[in-house]
Parts: structure tokens; sequence; C-alpha cells
């Protein structure tokens, strides 16, 4: 689901909202890091199957959230917009599960607490940050934000569980690093033009016009 990275900015531009460049470097970066994560591992990829095809279309309406959600968050508040996303989740959740699976309510104690915090933190908290998020940036910069999952997914597992990264994979992580630092780069070293070059006039609310 990381190829939104690269799909957000894409579809973005067909959409006209054209990103500036160092929004496309560091998505490419992010994109590249990611691939470098994901095959840089010693164990080999399996065949390509209906569940990679199916991830495949994860990312792309991964990417169409974070493009809607980028036009309609500076519009609304946090708050009007996350019940209604969480309750359209949970209704085509419930109506999949009738469809392909076998909905089943007597289950274990653990299983009760992956779902408590699989719904408040990874649902609730993630999806409501990432909408106050949205307000103040772009949803291609956040798309490279996001690719940082691996990434604490890594170290977690090294701190955690005693897991390791090959050489390829660390160097996979900076590059993630990079890419998201790329844009605020340009930021830093743009001269700053807001501030005014002539005072108000007197009872006015800016510089005079002609």
């Amino acid at each position: 689901t990381g190829l939104s990275v690269v799909l957000v900015p894409l579809l973005g531009h067909t959409a006209g909202l054209r990103a500036p460049w160092p929004t496309w470097v560091g998505a490419g970066c992010a994109a590249g890091g990611l691939a470098l994560l994901v095959l840089g591992s010693r164990e080999p990829l399996g065949p390509t199957g209906l569940g990679d095809l199916l991830t495949l279309g994860c990312a792309v309406a991964f990417a169409v959230y974070l493009l809607l959600l980028d036009r309609y968050a500076k519009q609304n508040s946090v708050r009007a917009m996350l019940a209604p996303q969480l309750a359209t989740v949970a209704v085509l959740s419930w109506v999949g599960t009738l469809v392909w699976e076998q909905p089943q309510f007597v289950l274990p104690t653990q299983a009760w607490v992956a779902v408590l915090i699989t719904g408040a933190l990874a649902s609730t908290v993630a999806f409501g940050l990432l909408s106050w998020v949205e307000q103040r940036t772009t949803a291609a910069y956040t798309a490279i934000v996001l690719t940082m999952e691996p990434v604490f997914a890594g170290v977690l597992g090294w701190l955690v569980l005693g897991e390791t990264l090959v050489n390829w994979q660390i160097v996979g992580a900076i590059t993630i690093v990079a890419g998201m630092s790329v844009p605020h780069v340009r930021r830093l070293t743009t001269p700053s033009s807001s501030l005014p070059t002539q005072p108000p006039m007197p009872g006015g609310s800016g510089p005079a016009s002609s």
C-alpha cells in the first residue's frame, strides 16, 4: 500500500493539483526507499497472486482517499468528518463479513483486546490525526510521511523482537527519511516574502494599492 506515495501526486496532477518539484523528488525517494525495504530482505518474495492485486487496489483507493481528504478537511472540522468515515467503513466491513466470512462473536480475550486497540488507536485516533494534519499540509506530503510506517515497524521489530534489517533495508529506511525531508529543505532555503514592503495606510487593512 506504500505505492500510494507515488500515486497521490500522479492522480493529483491529473486532477489539476500541481505539486512542486521538491514533492516529486521526495515522493520518488520515499518510493525507492520503500522498494529497498521490501525487496532488500534475505527472504525471497512469493509469486504474484490475488492478494497482491487487492493490495495494489488498496493503494489506489488510499491515494484517492488522501486527495479527497485534502480537499474536504480544509473546509470541515475533524470531528464532523471522523464519525461518518468510521461509520462508513464499519458498515462496509460488516457487509463484507456477511458475504465472504462467517461472523463469530465468541472470541478469546486477547482477540477482543486487539479489536479495541485497532478500533481506538489504529482507526479513531490515527485517522483523526490524519484529518487534522491534512488541514495543514498537502496530500502528497502526507503520503510521503506515511511511508515512515515500515521504518517504525522495523525499528520496533528490532527493539522488541530482536529482528534485524540487512544493509539494503537500512539504506531504504534512510532514503525514506531523506524523501520526507526534501520538501522542508526548499522551505528553509526559500527567502520569506510575507513581510509587507510598505506600512499600511491609516484606517486601512493593508498596503495602499493603485
